[in-house]
Formats: structure tokens, C-alpha cells, sequence
């Protein structure tokens, strides 16, 4: 392509212009060495074109290579590691089938075995066939006492199920006296205790213990007037049970609040009871406990004690019935229970056996499927791989040329534009599209007076250099903008 274009060129370098058809009088229409030069441009583009359409298709076609060979090189990489699963699954279904027809094996031999014993017992059968006149009484007296053993297992089964109905209802009513002992023993504990506390609170010798400059809120009983002393306040507070303290006050108070919660008082003090079962009163007998102490004390403790050992019998009586009944229906299961005959297993055996053989089929066709997609790929990726390999050692080659090219034109193209020839044809071309103008603009549009442009644009040089943009970029403005006269203001441009 290069070489033609070359040819061409300069057969058009070589047209001879007469120097005579560059003058202005011959109404030149159009530039010959123009159109050639828009020729070669339009060949420019063109080449342009084909090399730009030929890197998306070079761009396309490789992606495809790549991205094609890549996918069939993994299905062919799937494709190998799924024959190889099928492979293994095959042996270890062939595997199983063996095994499944060794079992089959066995169970028709110890079929064939039974059959044959079966056989054996008819021949002996038939022999005592002879006898069975004499045994008949015999046998139905047999029947007769299995008739009985039978009557008698159902019996026992009800008999079974009767006791443990007895059990059961004896250990419900067992089970609501030891729960309803619980609750009385509880609320025994819970009205001695209070009687205790009650009865110590009141027996007891108490002190108190001084608290300087603190109080307890709330939980007053009553105020004792009068301006009472501490010994007041302290015996008013020991006659009541139900005293817990006082303040200097004169409050009696049912309850102390933790020290923590306690206030700061500068008015006086908190007087907090403190009980002691020890009496002074004779020190040369010893200590001796008030009533409502010890005595109290072991009382609770014992009915404590009867209460956890009668919640313990409970719990053993809950334990023992849930022994006695799953004993029960272990039981009952056993006399219920059947077993299974060589039928079932020759069965199974038979299903496992027609289970392993539908695998194996299937693993086999599957196999044979994928072998065959995986010959069809390896044939496609062999019949595009030379076109893939041609057209990637081509391409630079292929670029190089279209460059080499695409600088011949341009090179022809800047070779005719600066040539005299072309000049004298574009000057002469641009004088005669300016007509009435060319003179004014001295034959070129690039003349940038005010005059030559107001004539260009069909407008007077006032009203042309009226807008200060085009007044900014051309000569002659200042002038024709002074003039006071209308006339001039309204005159066209000079012809």
C-alpha cells in the first residue's frame, strides 16, 4: 500500500501548472493541487481508520485467544479431575458391587442351605407322618398346655400391669404425705422462729450502743416527751420489744439503718439495742441462758432436720418409681418383641445390589460424556491456536507498515502545501473569494484593519468598530469612532 501511494504522488508532483493560471483575472474556481492534498488527507484518515479498526479486532481477537484458551484449559483441567473423581468412584461402586454380590452369594447359599434342611425335614416329616396316629393324643395335650402357658404369659402380663397400677397409686398417696409434711414442717419452722425472735427481744438483758453525733432515718414508733434523759429513752426502749433504738430525741425506733446510711447530727446522738441472752445478775453461778434461747435454737434446728430428711424420702420415692417403671416396660417390651427372618436380609441384599448397579451405569455414561467434550475441546483449541499464533506475530509488523505509510502521506501532503504552485493557487483563491473586498484587505481575509473587516462582514466601520470586542483586535477604530459627522458615521466601507 505504501508503494502505490508513493506512485501516485508523485505522479500528481509531476503535473506542470502554467504560471499564467495563478493571475487574478482568470476566475480560478477551484485549487487542483487542493484537491489532491484533500485526497491524500482523506487516504490519511483512511489508513488511520483500517489501523484503528484492525487493533480492535487484533485487541478482540487476541481477548478471545487469551480468555478462550484459558476457559478450555480449565474445562479441559475440570473435565480431567472429574474423570479422575468418576474414575475413583467407578472402582469404589465396582468395589461395593462386589462385595454386594459376594453378599448376594452368601445369602442364596444359606438359602440353599435352608431349602435343603427344609427338604430334609419334609423326608423325616414324612416318616413321622406314620407315627403322628400314636402321638396325637400326645400333641393335643401339648397344644392344650401351650394354650395354657399362653393364657397363663397374659396372666402374668396383667397381673404385671395390676401390681404396678397398685405400686404407682401407693407411691402418689406416699408422695402427697411426705410433700404435705414438707409444707407443715416449714411453716412450723417459720412461726417458731418468729416466736423466738419475738421471745428474745423481749427476755433478752439488751445495751446500747452510743453513736455520737449520728441518726438513722425513718422507722420511728412514737416520741417520748418531756425532755426525757438517756436512761428515760433506754428504759422506754427496753420495755418494747420492738425497740431497735433511739436518738437523743426522744424517738423510739422499730429499725436501724445500715452505719453507711447513717447522717451527720450535731443535735445529739444515735442509741442502737444490742441483746445478749448472758444474765449478769449472779456471776458466782456462772452464765446462765434466758428462756428462749438454746432450747429454742434446738428445737428449730430439729424440724429443720425432719423437714430436708422428709424432702430426701421424697426424692427417693419419686427415684424408685421412675425405676420400678421403665423396669416395667422392659418388661413388657420383652414380651412383646419378635425378630426378623433371612427373607428381609436377601431383600435388602437385593436393593443395595440393584442401588450399586444404576450407580455404576450412570458413573460409566458419565464418563464416557466427558470424555467426549473434553476430545471436542482439545480439537477446537488445536484449530484456533495457529490463527491465535499468526495474528500475534503479525500485528507488529502489520503496525509498522500503517505508521511507515501514514508518514509517506503526511510527507507528501506538507511536501505540496509549501510548494509555490499550491501557494500561488490558495493566495489567488482567497483574493477572488473576497470579490469587492480583495483590494481593501490587500488580497488576504487575515487583514485585520477596521476597514477590510467591516467590509468582509457587510457592515460600515462604525458599526463594525461599535463592538468593543472587535474594535480590541484590529487597526483604524480611533478614527472612524472620533468623527462627528452623520454622514461618515452611516458611510459603507470603501469599495
Amino acid at each position: 500500500m505504501v508503494s502505490s501511494s508513493l506512485v501516485f504522488i508523485a505522479a500528481l508532483c509531476a503535473l506542470s501548472v502554467p504560471s499564467s493560471a495563478t493571475g487574478t483575472g482568470m476566475g480560478l474556481n477551484v485549487n487542483p493541487i487542493r484537491r489532491v492534498v484533500s485526497m491524500l488527507q482523506m487516504m490519511q484518515k483512511k489508513v488511520e481508520a483500517a489501523g484503528e479498526k484492525e487493533q480492535e479486532l487484533y485487541d478482540a481477537f487476541m481477548c478471545y485467544c487469551k480468555n478462550g484458551a484459558g476457559s478450555l484449559e480449565a474445562s479441559i483441567e475440570a473435565a480431567e479431575g472429574k474423570i479422575a473423581q468418576l474414575e475413583s468412584g467407578i472402582e469404589e461402586t465396582a468395589s461395593s458391587l462386589k462385595q454386594l454380590n459376594s453378599d448376594v452369594k452368601k445369602a442364596k447359599a444359606d438359602r440353599s442351605e435352608a431349602e435343603e434342611t427344609m427338604g430334609k425335614a419334609k423326608g423325616i416329616r414324612t416318616k413321622e407322618a406314620q407315627d403322628f396316629a400314636k402321638s396325637s393324643a400326645e400333641s393335643k395335650t401339648n397344644i392344650a398346655q401351650a394354650e395354657s402357658d399362653s393364657a397363663s404369659n397374659r396372666d402374668a402380663q396383667a397381673s404385671e400391669t395390676d401390681a404396678r397400677k397398685t405400686a404407682h397409686a401407693n407411691f402418689n398417696a406416699n408422695l402427697k404425705n411426705l410433700q404435705d409434711a414438707q409444707q407443715i414442717l416449714g411453716k412450723a419452722i417459720e412461726v417458731l422462729t418468729k416466736y423466738y425472735d419475738f421471745l428474745a427481744k423481749s427476755t433478752a438483758n439488751p445495751s446500747y450502743q452510743r453513736n455520737t453525733n449520728k441518726d438513722s432515718g425513718g422507722s420511728n414508733l412514737e416520741q417520748i416527751g418531756g425532755n426525757p434523759t438517756v436512761a428515760d429513752l433506754t428504759e422506754a426502749c427496753s420495755n418494747r420489744p420492738d425497740c431497735a433504738g433511739f436518738n437523743t430525741a426522744g424517738w423510739l425506733k422499730s429499725a436501724i439503718a445500715p452505719s453507711g446510711e447513717w447522717y451527720d447530727w450535731d443535735g445529739g446522738d444515735l442509741y442502737v439495742k444490742q441483746l445478749s441472752f448472758l444474765q449478769t445478775e449472779a456471776p458466782d453461778k456462772g452464765p446462765k441462758m434466758s428462756k428462749g434461747g438454746e432450747g429454742g435454737n434446738r428445737a428449730i434446728k430439729m424440724l429443720t432436720f425432719i423437714k430436708s430428711e422428709t424432702k430426701d424420702t421424697a426424692d427417693q420415692a419419686i427415684t424408685d418409681e421412675k425405676t420400678s417403671q421403665m423396669q416395667y416396660e422392659t418388661n413388657m417390651q420383652a414380651l412383646s418383641d419378635a425378630a426378623s427372618g433371612l427373607s428381609d436380609s436377601l431383600a435388602t441384599y437385593r436393593q443395595d445390589l440393584a442401588t450399586a448397579e444404576k450407580r455404576l451405569t450412570q458413573a460409566s455414561e458419565d464418563k464416557a460424556t466427558t470424555e467426549k467434550e473434553l476430545g471436542a475441546t482439545r480439537h477446537y483449541l488445536a484449530e484456533i491456536e495457529p490463527g491465535c499464533t499468526y495474528i500475534q506475530s503479525n500485528i507488529a509488523a502489520r503496525i509498522a507498515a500503517q505508521d511507515a505509510e501514514k508518514a509517506a502521506l503526511s510527507g507528501a501532503i506538507t511536501t505540496l502545501e509549501s510548494s509555490p504552485a499550491y501557494n500561488n493557487y490558495a493566495t489567488a483563491q482567497e483574493s477572488e473569494d473576497l470579490g469587492k473586498c480583495s483590494d481593501i484587505c490587500n488580497g488576504s481575509k487575515d487583514t485585520m484593519t477596521a476597514e477590510c473587516q467591516a467590509c468582509i462582514n457587510d457592515v460600515t466601520v462604525f458599526g463594525y468598530c461599535s463592538q468593543q470586542s472587535n474594535a480590541d483586535q484590529v487597526s483604524g477604530c480611533d478614527d472612524a469612532t472620533a468623527t462627528g459627522s452623520a454622514t461618515e458615521m452611516n458611510a459603507p466601507s470603501k469599495k
